[in-house]
C-alpha cells in the first residue's frame, strides 16, 4: 500500500513539474519607453522580454532590472498575424496596456478596459486635454 502511494506522488508531482515546464510559451522583446498600467499593476518604463502562459491568463515582464508577473483576465483571440507589438491606449500621462500581439510566438491577447483607465478616460473628456490615443510598441 506504502509502495503504490509512493509511485503515485512521485508520477503526481513529474505530471505537474512537466506541466509547468510547458506552461511558458514563446518570448518577445520590447522596449517600452514610458511608464505603463498592465490590470492594476504599473509598470516602469525599460526593456522587457514578455511571455505569457499556454492559458494565456498570466503575462510575465522580465527586465534586468526587475521580474514583474501580472495576472489579469486576458481575452486570448486566435486570429492569424505575423505582426509583433503592444497596443496601448493614452489618456493625458497614462498608458494602459490593451492587446499584446505576439504573432506566431505568443498569439494575440486583449485586455479588458480597468477602473482606472475609465477614470483616466473620463478625466481626459472633462478636461478637453487630447487623448484616447493608439499607441503601437514594436516587438522583436
Amino acid at each position: 500500500m506504502k509502495s503504490t502511494l509512493v509511485v503515485a506522488l512521485l508520477f503526481a508531482s513529474a505530471y505537474l513539474h512537466n506541466d509547468r515546464a510547458a506552461a511558458q510559451t514563446g518570448k518577445v522583446r520590447a522596449t517600452v519607453p514610458f511608464a505603463f498600467t498592465v490590470g492594476k499593476t504599473l509598470v516602469p518604463a525599460g526593456t522587457y522580454v514578455i511571455s505569457a502562459t499556454n492559458n494565456r491568463e498570466l503575462l510575465r515582464f522580465e527586465s534586468r532590472l526587475q521580474d514583474i508577473h501580472v495576472a489579469v483576465n486576458t481575452v486570448p483571440e486566435y486570429y492569424p498575424t505575423s505582426q509583433c507589438k503592444l497596443i496601448f491606449h493614452h489618456y493625458g500621462n497614462q498608458y494602459f496596456l490593451s492587446q499584446v500581439m505576439g504573432g506566431s510566438v505568443m498569439g494575440n491577447i486583449s485586455l479588458p478596459v480597468q477602473p482606472a483607465e475609465k477614470r483616466a478616460r473620463m478625466q481626459t473628456e472633462l478636461a478637453a486635454i487630447p487623448g484616447g490615443e493608439t499607441v503601437l510598441v514594436a516587438m522583436r
